[in-house]
C-alpha cells in the first residue's frame, strides 16, 4: 500500500473526501476530531506540541479504521466466492 497523507486544520478537505472508504460515521467523527483540535489551539489551549500529539493520535484512530474497512470488505469478498 502506498503512502498517503491526511489533511487536518481548518482548510482541509473533509475526511469522507479524503478517504472515501472511513464510514460516514467515522469521517464525521474524525471532522470532530479535526474542529476540536483547531479550536483549542486557536484559543490557546493546546501548545504546538500536544497539536501534533493530537493530530498523530487522530490519524492513528483514522488508520484503525480503515484497516477494519479493509479487513471487512475482504471478508465479504471471500465470503462472496
Amino acid at each position: 500500500m502506498g503512502q498517503r497523507s491526511i489533511e487536518f486544520g481548518w482548510g482541509a478537505p473533509s475526511f469522507a473526501q479524503q478517504m472515501p472508504a472511513l464510514s460516514a460515521e467515522d469521517a464525521a467523527t474524525a471532522d470532530a476530531f479535526n474542529q476540536a483540535i483547531i479550536r483549542l489551539s486557536v484559543h490557546g489551549l493546546l501548545s504546538g506540541a500536544e497539536r501534533d500529539r493530537a493530530i498523530k493520535r487522530t490519524t492513528r484512530w483514522i488508520e484503525d479504521r480503515l484497516k477494519s474497512a479493509a479487513r471487512a470488505a475482504l471478508q465479504k469478498e471471500e465470503e462472496g466466492r
